[in-house]
């Protein structure tokens, strides 16, 4: 299609660019990420050919590069996307304005994945007060940071708190989104990944079952989701001493990740870990250890040795080790 589309239209009009940003939406849900990139990148620079800078939809595709780097553990990259994007947004239509949601929410999360929690709170925080203002509680936006708020508590260990906030999304989910099932699965999977922190694993099982259900019929095995829920199915299975049916949960996600990320992303470290976990409920020390140190050899690289995750992970291992 997008050749046709370039023939009838030349490379430098809209509508090539629409199609550029619409294949790599498409992409980037199949997990062809660095695809995805490649599409958003050439769409950016055609609407900055066509209209400049200083506009929204040029800010709107610097934030879906952002989302891919992101993915693919650029951070730094990334974030210099999205400030640059809040910049335009901020230019023109003001600081208060509801337009700078997605750049806010995205630098939340980056910084939340540097493991700069009190400053991803910050961003969340604002950006929550900002949507309110703009447009209520009944827009997504709302809900989003509605769970970036949950998800910094969570990892704060404030798991109530977390809980809470999740509670509060799904309610306006059922309430205002019902027939989204995209929104409401995701909703249920966080849930039911603080109730296993909780150590209600019973409970965070079936939360991951429902999710998990619902995503099936909308998305296919390998997604980005679906494979997040498999993993988390698989912890859950590991809180209610299965740990075998967990490693087969796991390993199923970390092959698709594989497939996608190669295999030193921190998604694939977070795979690692938990497997390092679930060898550790079979007092395999020698297994857990591979593993453990396979996720740290990833964290280390991209978080560096400073980091709150990396430090916790070397401390552990040393408790083991005797």
């Amino acid at each position: 299609m997008l050749v046709i589309v370039r023939k009838v239209f030349s490379k430098n009009h809209y509508t090539y660019a629409h199609c550029l940003d619409i294949r790599g939406s498409i992409l980037k849900a199949q997990g062809e990420y660095k695809e995805a990139l490649s599409c958003y990148e050439e769409c950016a620079k055609v609407i900055k050919e066509i209209y400049g800078e200083r506009n929204g939809r040029y800010s709107e595709i610097l934030n879906n590069i952002a989302s891919i780097l992101s993915i693919l553990d650029k951070y730094d990259e990334a974030l210099s996307c999205c400030k640059k994007a809040l910049h335009i947004d901020e230019e023109v239509y003001g600081k208060e304005h509801g337009s700078n949601a997605e750049s806010l929410y995205n630098m939340g999360n980056i910084l939340f994945a540097q493991g700069k929690s009190e400053e991803a709170l910050e961003y969340f925080n604002r950006g929550l007060k900002i949507v309110d203002k703009a447009y209520g509680k009944s827009t997504r936006w709302y809900i989003f940071f509605l769970r970036g708020i949950g998800e910094i508590l969570e990892y704060q260990e404030n798991f109530e708190g977390a809980l809470k906030k999740y509670d509060q999304g799904l309610k306006l989910m059922k309430k205002y989104f019902a027939k989204n099932k995209s929104l409401l699965s995701s909703g249920l999977c966080l849930k039911g990944k603080v109730l296993y922190k909780l150590g209600k694993y019973k409970q965070a099982l079936e939360y991951q079952q429902q999710a998990l259900k619902i995503r099936k019929k909308i998305e296919k095995e390998g997604s980005h989701w679906v494979v997040n829920i498999i993993e988390n199915l698989g912890i859950a299975y590991i809180g209610l001493n299965k740990p075998n049916t967990g490693i087969k949960f796991i390993k199923q996600a970390l092959e698709f990740k594989k497939k996608y990320y190669g295999i030193s992303n921190t998604d694939i470290a977070k795979s690692f870990k938990e497997l390092g976990n679930a060898f550790m409920k079979l007092h395999d020390k020698s297994q857990a250890k591979k593993y453990y140190n396979k996720a740290l050899e990833i964290y280390n690289r991209v978080f560096g040795e400073r980091d709150k995750l990396v430090i916790e992970l070397k401390e552990y291992m040393k408790s083991i080790a005797t």
